[in-house]
């Protein structure tokens, strides 16, 4: 008895070790589920079955829902990696010609992820794509439990068209956010070079936390410098509204301390502030787990 027959151009994928796999997982359930391979003209077939004189032991229709589950996964990932790589390939090079190899090599990467559900992001933009999976494996689900043939080509060409066609969406979407990168990091490397160039003006530099989120500094004897660490960056007339994250990174910058702690990490409002301090300044900075100075101190001096 045939639960699934599975269709593809010769050689375009390789779907059989892990139809294997599902058919081990089966037989750790007491289910005997064998693979039958095929060649007819261009196509190869993969046959999923159940012997005949084995089907009067199972409840077939409960096994055949089962199998068709994981079967719809497995060949939604098919598709991802071996049909819809090659147009994302394709609509890379064609619209983005002036990437290098190693560039459309990470963006695609990237749009793959996301299409399979293996990369997480908080981004509204990429939302839909990331609950687009559940929707694409239902498709293919519902699918195969009305008939037990598919060919992936047919089914990619007819069935999911209207997602096929959502791909160059994301493709930009996915290309606009590498370029934001590409020139933080850029950024990023220039200030640290910056930083290496310059000769340190102070040994080192205490950053408290405050429970308001304001930022404190203190010199290695814990005394309190926030104002003359600040001096050459801020005026008396400045304006309350200006970029405390900014000033902190500036300030930091032109002082090129040769050691940075990092004192009560879990008060910070900007978590990517922290972030962009360690990708300057990289092993210059620690981060305190507890010590009397996070405990004990109460700035009078904020930025």
């Amino acid at each position: 008895m045939v639960l699934l027959s599975i269709g593809f151009a010769s050689g375009k994928c390789d779907i059989y070790n892990r139809l294997n796999e599902l058919a081990v997982y089966f037989k750790e359930k007491g289910v005997s589920i064998g693979l039958v391979e095929c060649d007819s003209n261009d196509m190869h077939f993969i046959k999923c079955v159940i012997k005949d004189e084995d089907s009067n032991e199972y409840n077939i229709p409960e096994i055949k829902k089962s199998f068709n589950m994981y079967a719809s996964d497995i060949l939604y990932q098919i598709i991802v990696d071996n049909f819809q790589k090659d147009i994302i390939y394709k609509i890379i090079s064609t619209n983005y010609e002036y990437f290098k190899n190693e560039e459309a090599n990470e963006i695609a990467s990237r749009c793959i992820g996301i299409l399979k559900g293996s990369v997480s992001s908080s981004s509204e933009d990429y939302s839909y794509y990331l609950n687009r999976k559940d929707k694409v494996v239902k498709k293919i689900f519902e699918y195969i439990c009305e008939s037990t043939d598919i060919i992936i080509e047919g089914f990619l060409r007819f069935r999911l068209k209207e997602y096929n066609s959502e791909l160059e969406d994301l493709i930009d979407k996915v290309v606009e956010e590498y370029l934001v990168e590409r020139e933080y990091n850029e950024f990023i490397k220039l200030l640290k070079y910056f930083v290496e160039i310059q000769e340190s003006r102070i040994e080192i530099v205490n950053i408290v936390i405050g429970i308001d989120g304001n930022y404190y500094m203190y010199d290695n004897k814990c005394n309190e410098i926030t104002e003359e660490f600040l001096k050459e960056m801020i005026n008396e007339d400045m304006s309350g509204d200006t970029n405390c994250d900014d000033l902190l990174v500036s300030s930091l910058i032109t002082a090129a301390p040769r050691y940075i702690i990092i004192h009560n990490l879990s008060n910070v409002k900007n978590k990517e502030i922290i972030e962009t301090i360690k990708s300057v300044f990289s092993e210059r900075v620690k981060v305190c787990q507890g010590c009397s100075l996070c405990i004990s101190k109460s700035p009078a001096h904020k930025i």
